[in-house]
């Protein structure tokens, strides 16, 4: 390998462990015409990765913050609105797991393809116009996810479409809840914890460049300072 390929794995990696050892913010809120029930979708403000999503899945809150639209992992944990939470980074399981699945618990095949398929506004089925017919939408999504997640137990599963697909595109009931390669579709968890360090909901995120776009920039930083590094002890 050479120097500077090292280098810039180097700074990668760095940046990774910086990351991961920083409390990262994000506060939810939920938009009338978005959510059903006691479920998604969850509006999250302030994290860098709502650039990664088509805009029809996301939402603006009243103060005029726009944030990505997600949904919930677990069925027994909540979410206070309005409130600032940290988390560490993005994980790939719900850390303590909910009613079923482990714990920690990694997202299912299932959950990662259907959760990207409506980050890109093309989930079909999925009604994106805010009113009656999207909180439906969103009503079956959540469903979908928790069933994949081992949360629910379902008479008729592939009676949910969501469902159906997920069955569908993976072939078999056990193959689309099966734990999913780390950053699957690239689909990640958010486990938030509050002031107190007390674990709350895992929610979804879809990044397609995982720290919105500073990984590339030290890429390219990186890659530039030892081309012209090379170049000069080259002279």
């Amino acid at each position: 390998m050479s120097m500077a390929k090292k280098i810039v794995i180097a700074m990668v990696v760095g940046f990774v462990m910086v990351q991961a050892a920083s409390a990262l913010p994000v506060t939810f809120y939920r938009v009338d015409g978005y959510y059903s029930g006691n479920g998604g979708e969850f509006t999250a403000i302030g994290t860098p990765y709502v650039g990664a999503y088509d805009s029809s899945a996301t939402a603006t809150i009243p103060s005029g913050a726009t944030g990505f639209q997600t949904f919930c992992l677990e069925l027994n944990e909540s979410l206070s609105f309005g409130t600032l939470y940290d988390y560490p980074g993005l994980e790939n399981a719900a850390v303590q797991g909910g009613l079923g699945g482990g714990s920690p618990d990694e997202i299912s095949w299932g959950t990662a393809w259907l959760y990207s398929q409506f980050a890109a506004g093309s989930l079909a089925g999925y009604d994106y116009t805010p009113g009656a017919s999207r909180s439906s939408s969103a009503g079956l999504l959540q469903q979908a996810i928790w069933w994949l997640e081992h949360e629910v137990s379902l008479g008729n599963p592939g009676g949910n479409a969501f469902i159906a697909a997920a069955i569908a595109q993976f072939g078999s009931e056990d193959d689309a809840r099966a734990s999913a390669v780390a950053g699957a579709y690239g689909v990640h968890v958010i486990n938030p914890v509050n002031n107190q360090a007390a674990d709350r909901q895992s929610v979804l995120v879809v990044v397609r460049v995982a720290d919105g776009g500073l990984t590339l920039f030290l890429l390219g930083s990186g890659v530039m300072t030892c081309v012209a590094l090379r170049r000069k002890l080259a002279a």
